[in-house]
């Protein structure tokens, strides 16, 4: 039986990918922990200690979040104001209009959250605090990434050489594995 899927040439599609990580400024991996900080939580964080300075503008709030990044992607309003309305909803940050703009504090609620996130200044250990903006968990020399480069091999394998019914069984498989996934996350 005759394949008719496309002959996929992988040195190319690798050395296109090595080209273009190249013509960007390289990869590595502070630079997917940098990128990984943008998180909803991280960001969440870093506006929950910024506000613990006082009352702020979004502006005041994006300006000083935007002097203190370590992250690649810059923050922008579109970041920012809409993750001070999230906060609104969780009731751990207020607003006021005064004098036509809009300010934002910290509740009480708040208030505890963002000390219970800000690093202890008085540590005499050298290991870095437990909380930082660039998160220690990713390792990409690990299990869970060996395991995926693994399966994107075979998955380009089964797409370029297995027939149809490989390929959807194939995809079965994977999907089979990513309720798995999202069931060992979901269970933490």
């Amino acid at each position: 039986m005759a394949s008719t899927q496309p002959n996929i040439d992988l040195r190319a599609l690798a050395e296109s990918l090595r080209s273009n990580i190249s013509k960007l400024g390289g990869f590595s991996p502070q630079q997917v922990r940098q990128d990984a900080s943008l998180s909803e939580d991280a960001l969440q964080r870093r506006i929950l200690i910024t506000l613990s300075d006082g009352q702020q503008t979004g502006a005041e709030i994006l300006a000083a979040l935007q002097s203190n990044a370590t992250t690649v992607k810059a923050l922008t309003a579109a970041d920012v104001y809409p993750m001070l309305e999230k906060l609104q909803d969780l009731g751990l940050v207020s607003s006021t209009i005064k004098a036509d703009r809009r300010t934002f504090s910290l509740t009480k609620d708040g208030a505890s959250a963002a000390s219970a996130f800000e690093p202890q200044a008085e540590s005499n250990d050298t290991e870095q605090p437990t909380f930082g903006w660039v998160p220690n968990w990713i390792d990409l020399r690990g299990k869970l990434a060996k395991s995926a480069g693994r399966l994107a091999k075979v998955t380009a394998e089964a797409s370029q050489y297995g027939t149809r019914e490989q390929q959807d069984l194939a995809a079965e498989a994977i999907d089979e594995a990513t309720k798995k996934i999202h069931a060992i996350l979901g269970s933490s």
